[in-house]
């Protein structure tokens, strides 16, 4: 598969987040003290500024709300990012509140706002052959418009031969969208990148590597992104493992986002895929070292 040294193509979710990670138990009906920051989010929005922290040129396609457009494209820059933000006149920036466990682990309550409005006519004046990859974040397929574009991109991919790699990004929305009704949206992705969770609900299995056969069915490349156990990949039949580095767990927002862009960066360097999904798996357990979903420059 060609990786050349275009210019990545994110396309999806760019977010504010509220981060809170509370100092106890939650007490229903009353107050309990708590860190809040609020930070800059989406999940393609993260993929982004990872693939420009390893040094790769990359562009965001998202919808967000006309007041906020030029704050957001002038963060997006700042990250090194090329901004093809499309204002919407009606619909808000996308919000979501994080609240992170002691363990690291988050739950998330969402309000994506103007990115749910994302659509295939914001792609229409997009030369998509001036891109060399194109990452898609999962929460594009979960509106009937961000569905019908991330098809499309797909499709046009496959045309033109240029790599797309995709997260499904959320085991709830996955549910609710329907496990068949997005596989079948997602099929054709040259690389799928869930992690355990999303995989175990995708496939009905719990062993991984049954989780990662059955995937694999369907697409080309898969990796499964297993936490603290690291990650296993079938890369076009050949199958890997790669160990997770030790670390203290402050946030895990963002680890599957560093590790997809981690992995893209390698393989545009050449490196083989044992060394490609170590790099991953050192970017992932990065994005774990600190809170928010970005890089810290």
């Amino acid at each position: 598969m060609n990786f050349t040294d275009k210019p990545v193509l994110v396309a999806g979710d760019l977010m504010r987040d509220i981060v809170v990670h509370p100092k106890g138990e939650m007490r229903r009906g009353s107050d309990q003290a708590a860190d809040i920051r609020i930070v800059p989010g989406g999940s393609a929005a993260n993929q982004a500024a990872w693939l420009a922290h390893f040094g790769v040129p990359v562009a965001l396609l998202s919808r967000v709300g006309a007041d906020d457009i030029q704050a957001l494209a002038a963060e997006l820059r700042g990250f090194g990012i090329e901004s093809l933000l499309v204002a919407d006149p009606d619909a808000h920036s996308g919000k979501l509140v994080c609240i992170v466990d002691k363990d690291g682990e988050r739950s998330f309550y969402s309000d994506r706002g103007a990115s749910l409005k994302l659509c295939k006519a914001d792609a229409e004046t997009l030369d998509l052959s001036r891109f060399g990859q194109v990452c898609l974040s999962g929460y594009l397929f979960f509106s009937p418009a961000g569905r019908e574009l991330g098809i499309h991109l797909i499709e046009q991919c496959a045309r033109l031969g240029i790599p797309l790699l995709l997260d499904p990004s959320s085991v709830g929305f996955l549910q609710d969208m329907g496990i068949e009704s997005f596989l079948m949206a997602a099929e054709g992705a040259a690389y799928l990148l869930p992690n355990e969770d999303e995989a175990r609900v995708l496939t009905g299995f719990d062993d991984r590597w049954a989780q990662l056969k059955h995937l694999r069915e369907r697409f080309a490349n898969v990796i499964i992104k297993c936490g603290r156990a690291g990650a296993i990949a079938d890369l076009e039949g050949e199958r890997f493992t790669v160990p997770s580095p030790e670390l203290d767990v402050i946030d895990t927002t963002g680890a599957g986002d560093a590790f997809l862009a981690g992995f893209l960066a390698a393989l545009r360097a050449g490196d083989p895929a044992p060394l490609a999904l170590d790099r991953a798996a050192r970017a992932g357990a990065g994005a774990c070292m600190v809170a928010g979903g970005r890089p810290v420059f």
